[in-house]
This record gives structure tokens, C-alpha cells and sequence, in this order.
């Protein structure tokens, strides 16, 4: 599913309400994260400590340029790219 920025601005402008106060009083936020490479991911498991976190990919896997992909190369033997 392709991730179009309008989808990206309106996760980003959803307000937090009364309902959302943590219990040391602040208010728990509404986050769009946009990529799940190493830095969205790392930022979403730090957030989500203290807030409702929202990951968005466009790829049908995560982890960015981590993936691993086996290429057959023509000696029978296979590499990673």
C-alpha cells in the first residue's frame, strides 16, 4: 500500500484530548512515525513508552536498508544484498 503524505499530515494533526493524561500529568500525544528502518523503529520504542505511536510503511516489509535480500549468482553460490 503506497504511503501518500495527506495520509502522513493527518495522523500527524490529530489532537490529544482529556482522555489521554499519563499519571504523572502530561499529555499523552498522538505520534506519526513515517519509515520503519532503523530510526523509526527506534523512535516508536522509545515513544510508545509515553504516548500512542503510529508507524507508517510503504514497503510490505520493515526495516528499510537492514532487509537482507539472497541473490543466486550464476556460480550456483549466493550473496547478500
Amino acid at each position: 500500500m503506497p504511503l501518500f503524505r495527506r495520509n502522513a499530515v493527518t495522523a500527524a494533526q490529530i489532537r490529544t484530548s482529556d482522555d489521554n493524561r499519563q499519571k504523572n500529568g502530561k499529555t499523552k500525544k498522538h505520534i506519526a512515525i513515517i519509515g520503519s528502518g532503523v530510526s523509526g523503529l527506534t523512535c516508536a520504542h522509545y515513544l510508545v513508552e509515553e504516548h500512542d505511536v503510529t508507524v507508517f510503511e510503504a514497503n510490505d516489509y520493515i526495516g528499510g536498508h537492514v532487509n537482507t535480500i539472497d541473490v543466486a549468482l550464476q556460480d550456483g553460490r549466493k550473496s547478500k544484498s
